[in-house]
């Protein structure tokens, strides 16, 4: 019984160590992308518009709501590998997607076209993550973000 009980101690340290150091790693990277990443151009305010609509559609979560109000003007580009990491802790389950290993989140009028190696993004920063505007040449702008970003 007390083998049975060490093995699940160690699988719970194994996963909570995982968790938190991959959790680490993209505060880290969004951090460097804070400090020492160069902006390529501003946002728009039709951008701004739509971060706005995709905000007021979480407004039930209240404070459980991803940030959609971008910090700055600066537009950022990521490039790389597109990650959607999902965890289960003692029953609390949390998905964090990350591009380039940069924590993002990604409007829902993109999810579709993320994929595992090659993204190509611009993003403005927010609180505790990116904020993607565009994604493998689709953009979240209004009036129509189905369309290819040009």
């Amino acid at each position: 019984m007390g083998l049975i009980g060490l093995g699940l101690i160690a699988f719970f340290a194994f996963n909570a160590t995982r968790f938190f150091g991959e959790h680490l790693s993209g505060r880290m990277n969004l951090q460097d992308l804070r400090l020492h990443g160069k902006p390529h151009r501003t946002l728009q305010q039709n951008e701004r518009d739509s971060l706005a609509e995709f905000a007021e559609g979480f407004g039930y979560l209240g404070s459980m709501a991803p940030s959609y109000e971008p910090l700055t003007d600066d537009v950022y580009r990521l490039k790389g590998e597109g990650k959607v990491v999902r965890y289960s802790i003692s029953g609390a389950n949390s998905e964090t997607t990350t591009i380039d290993g940069v924590p993002v989140e990604i409007p829902y009028t993109l999810r579709e076209v993320l994929l595992a190696q090659d993204n190509e993004a611009e993003v403005v920063l927010a609180k505790g993550h990116a904020l993607v505007l565009s994604l493998n040449g689709y953009a979240i702008a209004l009036p129509d973000s189905t369309q290819p970003a040009t």
